[in-house]
């Protein structure tokens, strides 16, 4: 019996043969075959220091389902890369953030590790920066006031937004490098300013 092997989570499967009418073939000593786990591929390979893209890992043993992700995980610098999206062979995670330079890509499955060495590179040039937010100190936690900031790679405002803390600072004007937005309402306290792009998070 020849067969074409399905795609499998890396590790050790058993193999049965059935013949109808008759039946399952015995097996002297239970057969298996062993599917291994490997990294082949990132796409892209390059992205920004801040992170929160996404990238495609290809390789094989991955799981086929989100849920198969379960207790598995990708990482990549040593960072955790949270799965977004699987199909056959591939997996989706969002970048995390990173200093420039070149990382390995690590998938763990099933307690067995596949690496990519050098397989990601941080390039600083095509990170969004933020260099001043003005006004620093609100006068009001209702909010409402003009936040205006000041950098450099922000793109187009169709794939970006602002966060004040956790809450999104609605956007008056958005280019290359000038955001202003209405502040939104807050408690009060000191809050980050972050700006996400399609290059990532400044």
């Amino acid at each position: 019996v020849t067969c074409t092997l399905p795609s499998q989570t890396s590790g050790n499967h058993p193999v049965t043969v059935s013949m109808q009418p008759v039946g399952y073939a015995s097996q002297p000593s239970p057969l298996s075959y062993t599917m291994s786990l490997s990294v082949t591929s990132v796409n892209p390979t390059t992205g920004g220091t801040g992170g929160g893209y996404s990238v495609k890992i290809e390789g094989t043993g991955f799981p086929e389902t989100l849920q198969g992700w379960n207790g598995n995980s990708v990482s990549i610098g040593g960072e955790d890369c949270p799965i977004t999206a699987v199909e056959a062979g591939k997996a989706t995670c969002t970048v995390p953030s990173g200093s420039a330079g070149t990382v390995d890509v690590v998938a763990i499955v099933n307690s067995e590790t596949g690496t990519l060495s050098n397989g990601f590179t941080y390039d600083a040039s095509q990170s969004a920066v933020v260099n001043s937010v003005n006004p620093s100190l609100a006068n009001t936690v209702l909010g409402g006031e003009t936040l205006t900031i000041g950098g450099s790679n922000f793109g187009s405002q169709s794939s970006g937004k602002v966060l004040v803390g956790e809450e999104e600072c609605m956007v008056e004007t958005w280019s290359s490098s000038s955001i202003t937005c209405k502040l939104p309402s807050n408690n009060p306290g000191t809050y980050s300013v972050t700006v996400i792009t399609s290059l990532g998070k400044a």
